[in-house]
């Protein structure tokens, strides 16, 4: 999320245009997607298990 930081506004807001398209509802749909996308990202930062104290051994042995 720290890399979308500058798409909030003073009033808490976030911001996500469109111009690929001349189409309104198309424009839309790209910045749903890109919304999603940002989400997606954003869970699967915070679901990385922590690794087993096995698995440290086995890095640090390398």
């Amino acid at each position: 999320m720290e890399r979308e930081a500058n798409r909030i506004n003073k009033e808490n807001y976030f911001i996500i245009t469109s111009d690929h398209t001349r189409k309104q509802i198309l424009n839309q749909a790209d910045c749903l997607e890109r919304i999603r996308r940002i989400i997606r990202e954003c869970v699967n930062s915070l679901n990385k298990p922590e690794p087993s104290p096995e698995t440290l051994e086995a890095i640090q042995s390398r």
